[in-house]
């Protein structure tokens, strides 16, 4: 199987002067996160010291200063264990290595939003590239998703619309639509196209062997849990909406149902030479 790209789990996405850094863990968003996140808090702990007594507003904002200042095990600190966004991107000195380089920088624009399930704080995301591939903005709003088990913890980090609120879903014109600079979104290769269908196939018929021989190399470590765990779980997936598409990349919004409940995810394919893998998958 070829390698998937950067924006491993797993996303493996656009080149890494696209996207790399923070960018390439981005969960495909939205407050509906919020009402699944249940089903990965099970098994939390406190993962560092920031959290006991903490509220989601102090979490935020020693999380935006942990990146600003690239101190790898102050980040860590205040993710949860199992985090959403750990799940799609490991969490580690490449990570911020990368987010070095794209000289990105995080800031708390606003207070938290709590609920029942969890919390909410808007954050900017700004960089020396384009922090929005799909605009060429050197900014982006986005939102930390938080859970609280015994201390606040941040399991996601999801795109936000530029009012600050969670985005309900792909824009309507990718792929395929007119990106900046011409390059972002094409239309979707037809082969990666059917190995999308492929791998939905196989979660949908509980053939976890299946769509694990799909990984790419470099993110079969990551997502194999997260397919075993989907399966075990009675996944299916009715739904896959194409949201952006490379020549070598696809990434398509996944609906579905998990343990008996609705759900929400993402799933990203990397090509190479004709040949199709899957670089992340999630369905929450």
């Amino acid at each position: 199987m070829p390698p998937g790209g950067g924006y491993g789990p797993g996303f493996a996405g656009p080149p890494p002067k696209k996207r790399t850094g923070l960018w390439v863990g981005l969960g495909a968003g939205g407050l509906g996160v919020l009402a699944l996140a249940a089903l990965l808090v099970t098994g939390f702990v406190a993962p560092g010291f920031f959290l006991s007594g903490d509220d989601p507003d102090e979490i935020a904002e020693s999380f935006a200063t942990a990146v600003n200042d690239r101190d790898l095990e102050a980040t860590r600190a205040v993710m949860c264990t199992d985090s959403s966004y750990a799940q799609r991107k490991e969490i580690d000195q490449q990570l911020i290595d990368d987010s070095a380089s794209n000289d990105e920088h995080i800031s708390v624009t606003g207070p938290a939003e709590t609920s029942d399930d969890g919390a909410t704080v808007p954050i900017a995301l700004e960089s020396d590239v384009a922090a929005d591939p799909d605009t060429g903005a050197s900014s982006v709003n986005l939102r930390l998703v938080l859970v609280d088990e015994d201390g606040w913890c941040i399991d996601d980090m999801v795109t936000a619309d530029p009012a600050g609120t969670p985005d309900d879903g792909p824009a309507d014109d990718v792929p395929g639509g007119d990106a900046p600079g011409g390059d972002t979104n094409v239309e979707a290769d037809e082969e990666g196209m059917a190995a999308i269908e492929e791998f939905v196939d196989a979660i949908n018929d509980g053939d976890d062997g299946a769509a694990v021989d799909m990984l790419c190399d470099d993110a079969a470590d990551v997502i194999e849990d997260a397919i075993e765990r989907a399966v075990a779980d009675d996944a299916t997936i009715s739904g896959s909406e194409p949201d952006m598409a490379l020549e070598d990349w696809i990434s398509v919004n996944l609906a579905g149902s998990r343990g008996g409940r609705d759900a929400e995810g993402n799933l990203m394919v990397a090509g190479d030479s004709g040949s199709w893998c899957v670089s992340s998958f999630g369905l929450f």
